[in-house]
């Protein structure tokens, strides 16, 4: 008994030294707080690891994306080059077109023309036939103008499609 009186006893005194039970409970009930928290910060912390990967892998992402959308932009400002180029190819063989075309229906009054007859474009009498070189045939100049009109819409397309995609690019950066 002499025991049980002794552990009383020191129970008693190590209850008075915590503020008695309710002291023990409200002791218990922090622990219980601490390690509540303690566990919250440890998820907050892995959250926080998580996010920084995925910030990292983000901007990872969105610098290849970026290179990608300048190599697209040179691209595309080569291809509106050619684009124009093509375009002043399609007039310079239109003229040439128009010209062949002029001097061939020269030749073909030229070839007609008579001494002592009229000429039929201005009615005066021809006194001398000038000198005429076959002209330059209009076929091959209306395929040169036929090539170049392809060459302009494969350009064009060309010129197209590489804007879509800078501005599909642009659009990537803008919403990673």
């Amino acid at each position: 008994m002499k025991r049980r009186e002794a552990a009383s006893a020191a129970l008693d005194d190590l209850l008075s030294g915590v503020g008695g039970r309710t002291g023990l409970t409200r002791a218990g009930d922090l622990v219980g707080t601490w390690r509540s928290a303690r566990d919250r910060a440890i998820e907050a912390d892995e959250a926080v690891r998580t996010a920084s990967d995925r910030l990292e892998a983000l901007r990872e992402r969105v610098g290849q994306v970026e290179q990608r959308r300048v190599v697209a932009e040179r691209s595309a400002a080569e291809s509106q080059q050619q684009e124009k180029a093509a375009v002043a190819a399609v007039e310079a063989a239109e003229r040439a077109v128009e010209q062949s075309r002029q001097e061939h229906r020269a030749h073909a009054v030229r070839s007609g023309l008579t001494i002592g007859e009229p000429c039929p474009v201005c009615l005066q009498t021809v006194s001398t036939v000038p000198e005429d070189d076959t002209p330059s045939s209009i076929e091959a100049a209306e395929a040169a103008l036929d090539t170049a009109r392809t060459a302009r819409a494969d350009a064009s397309v060309a010129a197209r499609e590489a804007a879509e995609v800078v501005t599909r690019l642009t659009t990537e950066v803008a919403s990673a």
